[in-house]
């Protein structure tokens, strides 16, 4: 008599759930780095800092998350004045890439 041992699994079902777990981690890292971004913006009037938004840019295979301002004074800010965006995000930016692993990671521990 011989022992058979099996492994079976979906790739669609395994795939779909890791691109529904990064897209729920798209809402969450892009709600708490916008609010980072916007607790670093410089205020005069906090229309720059109001004006903070994020987007996923979700094409196929690949996911991309936007953290910015569409105020035409905004780069100006960000770029010769005092960055606010970069120095955020370069700051967060172990934990983004910490938090990216563990959504990835629930995404394949659905198909247990």
């Amino acid at each position: 008599m011989s022992s058979r041992w099996e492994i079976d699994f979906n790739i669609n079902e395994i795939t779909e759930d890791i691109k529904n777990a990064v897209e729920t981690w798209q809402n969450t890292t892009g709600v708490a780095e916008v609010a980072e971004v916007q607790a670093n913006t410089p205020v005069l009037t906090g229309n720059l800092r109001r004006s903070i938004t994020f987007k996923k840019l979700n094409s196929g295979t690949k996911y991309a998350l936007k953290i910015g301002s569409a105020l035409v004074y905004a780069a100006k800010v960000e770029y010769e004045n005092k960055s606010y965006i970069r120095s955020t995000l370069n700051r967060d930016i172990s934990n983004i890439k910490t938090s990216l692993l563990q959504a990835i990671r629930s995404g394949l521990n659905n198909n247990d």
